[in-house]
């Protein structure tokens, strides 16, 4: 409907403008409630003031004449002159005396300069006071005489306690332990905190020939220590004497005997354990450290070795599972987690892998189909997850939750049920 003024309207705005003293808001409200309109107070405005009932009716005690007002003088500020803060030499003493005695606090020196002087300062004007000389003679102070001490050859470390390594190099030198013996006794003198590191780094050094004594043994020289342990890096000399390893070598060409590295015993050298003999001899096999003189004996091993090295012989350690494990896995694995999880050396592992791959076998060759398909499966589905957002990956998860949710719920329903089952058949 459009705001059309009807004569109704305009006596209702002059009886609530002048009668009521209603104001324009309240006016505009009532008047579109009543004659379904959409005035704003601002057109109820112009049109009051178009029919001259702008201004509201003067009330009684208004209508009166009002007295005239008394003239007020009005009264001119008196001229200010600025003070300015000009301190004498005994005001500038007087700060300088208080800021010695109370410190930086300028709220004790405005205090006390107020008791004395009558004015408040500012920290502008303390600070400013500050700058200028003073005449105040202050006591001399006490020079202490400076007293020249010899540094000490005592260090911050000495007092510490003995590092396992060093603590391993005393049960080594005072006794004859070995494994987990001499392990529980390093352990136990590392807790007891019976000698300091310097303690510790004397014996050491005192018995320095007797800790390398297999290198002074093989023709070597104890290496120079200016008094300090040596590292590892400075025993690169190997322990295995050439006969050990020939033993080991001929051990696996022999002909005669399986050549099946796992499953075969390892011979029995004094001081040597299986797991020793067995790294050992994967060492002699990659390095050739021992060398045959002539050249018809170096091909024969030559060949022998190669026979050995056939994937055949991975075949009676490795299961299916374990083999379409890998080819899905081997990539995605680290060096440490492939040891955990197949329980032997890397380098069987990768020869392992690389067996199955080269190998012309139909089994082998499904498997490598089969394997080939999961990694594609797990590679698009990497790829459709790192497409997604975080609120659809979020999504998906939720969903995935409460799908298993579901599940878990159907799968107790049904077990209730089977025994609710088994106990009214009598089972």
């Amino acid at each position: 409907m459009k705001n059309r003024w009807t004569t109704e309207m305009e006596a209702y705005l002059i009886v609530q403008r002048t009668v009521h003293n209603t104001t324009y808001k309240t006016i505009a409200v009532r008047m579109n409630k009543k004659f379904g309109t959409r005035f704003a107070f601002y057109d109820l405005q112009y049109k009051a003031k178009t029919l001259g009932i702008n201004n509201r009716p003067k009330t009684v005690k208004e209508s009166k004449p009002a007295k005239s007002p008394k003239p007020v003088k009005v009264k001119s500020k008196p001229k200010t002159k600025l003070n300015y803060f000009k301190p004498s030499q005994e005001q500038i003493n007087f700060i300088h005396g208080m800021h010695i005695n109370y410190g930086p606090s300028k709220q004790m020196i405005r205090k006390a300069y107020l008791e004395h002087y009558g004015r408040k300062l500012t920290n502008i004007q303390i600070a400013t006071t500050l700058k200028k000389p003073h005449t105040l003679v202050l006591p001399k102070e006490e020079v202490k005489p400076v007293v020249t001490t010899v540094e000490k050859a005592h260090k911050a470390w000495h007092d510490d306690t003995a590092t396992k390594k060093q603590c391993r190099c005393i049960i080594a030198l005072t006794t004859d332990l070995t494994g987990k013996a001499k392990n529980k006794a390093v352990d136990d003198l590392y807790n007891s905190k019976e000698y300091t590191k310097l303690e510790a780094r004397d014996f050491i050094k005192a018995n320095e020939e007797q800790l390398f004594k297999w290198k002074s043994e093989q023709g070597y020289s104890a290496p120079k220590t200016n008094g300090k342990f040596t590292h590892k890096e400075n025993f690169k000399v190997s322990r295995w004497t050439p006969e050990e390893d020939n033993i080991l070598y001929t051990f696996k060409m022999d002909s005669n005997k399986p050549l099946n590295a796992l499953s075969s015993s390892w011979p029995e050298l004094e001081g040597r354990t299986e797991r020793a003999v067995r790294e050992r001899w994967y060492r002699i096999r990659n390095k050739m450290n021992v060398v045959p003189t002539h050249k018809k004996s170096i091909e024969e091993n030559l060949a022998k070795l190669e026979e050995y090295l056939k994937p055949n012989v991975a075949e009676t350690m490795w299961t299916k599972e374990q083999d379409f494990d890998i080819l899905c896995n081997f990539y995605d694995l680290s060096i440490d987690e492939a040891r955990n999880r197949y329980n032997c050396s890397y380098m069987v592992i990768a020869s392992r892998l690389e067996t199955l791959v080269d190998s012309t076998e139909p089994a082998h060759i499904e498997m490598l189909m089969e394997a080939s398909k999961v990694i594609k499966a797990r590679k698009a589905q990497a790829l459709e997850e790192a497409k997604n957002g975080f609120w659809k990956r979020r999504k998906l998860r939720k969903q995935a939750k409460k799908a298993a949710k579901r599940q878990a719920k159907l799968d107790r329903e049904i077990a209730k049920a089977e025994r609710k089952l088994s106990k009214l058949k009598g089972e």
